[in-house]
């Protein structure tokens, strides 16, 4: 490593301190509140949480030198629609938080019993799964995804279950597709090259600009799941290849 590749990673190691301390304080600080506001209506929740990813993002933005940009959001439908995006940091949670439509994120329902933040997903109505119920998860997912489209939610899912590193070969579960097969509708897929700035299990987070890009809606009325996940698949992994770097950073 050359000294000055070594001086930017100490620097980018300092700053990337600093946030963590930011992030947690300004977590505990925005849990709290939501523990006060659980008697306000469904859509004045969200309002607050995109507050905290407003400040997340901020926080990146100002002390990592970690931005991003949004590509393509005249192909959000005007009708709630199953968002389908790549997962490899943080960072997208906080993107598509603030920058899509309310959505009910899936998550594990493990998640619900971490204190602060496990209170924040309970005031927001995620859509929450046991994965060890088996088949079960499914029907789980399905059922929940139809109440939080009633409310005029939207959902979003990490079709890959969890945080994949740049350059992974691709492992997309089922499960986003049948919910999309059966509720019929629409998938938007999200593609980004978050995780060659904020590295997977890593603090760094390197300065830079992510892409977020958002494709068209993928048509799920009268679909079969396969033919849904192989459509989401090709685009999300076709358009990744064109805004991943392998030799970006050195991590």
């Amino acid at each position: 490593m050359t000294e000055a590749k070594a001086i930017s990673r100490q620097l980018t190691f300092i700053r990337s301190v600093i946030y963590m301390v930011y992030i947690t304080i300004t977590t505990m600080v925005y849990c709290l509140i939501m523990l006060l506001t659980f008697i306000l209506p469904l859509t004045q929740r969200y309002w607050i949480v995109q507050g905290y990813a407003w400040l997340q993002i901020q926080g990146l933005r100002y002390i990592c030198g970690l931005d991003y940009r949004m590509e393509g959001m005249q192909n959000l439908p005007d009708e709630p629609a199953i968002i389908f995006s790549k997962h490899q940091s943080t960072y997208e949670t906080f993107v598509l938080l603030y920058e899509l439509p309310h959505s009910a994120f899936v998550a594990k329902r493990e998640l619900l019993w971490v204190p602060f933040f496990g209170w924040g997903m309970s005031a927001l109505r995620y859509i929450t799964i046991d994965r060890k119920a088996g088949r079960k998860v499914i029907a789980q997912m399905i059922e929940q995804a139809e109440d939080r489209f009633s409310l005029g939610l939207w959902v979003t899912i990490f079709p890959e279950g969890t945080r994949k590193s740049p350059g992974d070969a691709p492992d997309y579960k089922a499960g986003g597709a049948l919910m999309a097969a059966k509720t019929g509708r629409p998938i938007v897929p999200v593609v980004h090259n978050s995780g060659e700035f904020w590295p997977r299990h890593s603090l760094l987070k390197w300065p830079g600009t992510v892409t977020y890009r958002i494709g068209p809606p993928i048509p799920t009325l009268d679909r079969s799941a396969s033919n849904i996940m192989s459509d989401a698949q090709n685009y999300i992994e076709s358009e990744y290849a064109t805004m991943h770097d392998p030799e970006r950073f050195p991590y």
